[in-house]
């Protein structure tokens, strides 16, 4: 995150930022966004096609419970910059 912080002040107009969790939830706008940020047409899209999986909280089963406090521990002074919440 430092490092993309250091990319945004040299390079910020060749980054597009998305939140993950908005555009799982409404793919098509963002889709829309991203195509043309890089210069694609978007109206050729057939977003019938697209789908995005929800996998909430799946983590909780691939991690423990001394892992997830260890990535929160090292995420946590970047929350702020994302729109996060802190963990209590």
């Amino acid at each position: 995150m430092i490092i993309i912080d250091e990319f945004k002040k040299h390079y910020g107009d060749r980054l597009l930022e998305i939140e993950y969790e908005s555009m799982v939830a409404k793919p098509k706008p963002y889709i829309e966004k991203i195509l043309e940020f890089i210069g694609e047409d978007s109206s050729i899209m057939n977003y019938s096609s697209v789908d995005t999986h929800k996998e909430k909280n799946k983590y909780k089963q691939l991690l423990n419970s001394k892992e997830i406090a260890l990535v929160q521990d090292l995420t946590q002074p970047f929350y702020e910059n994302y729109g996060y919440k802190p963990v209590k």
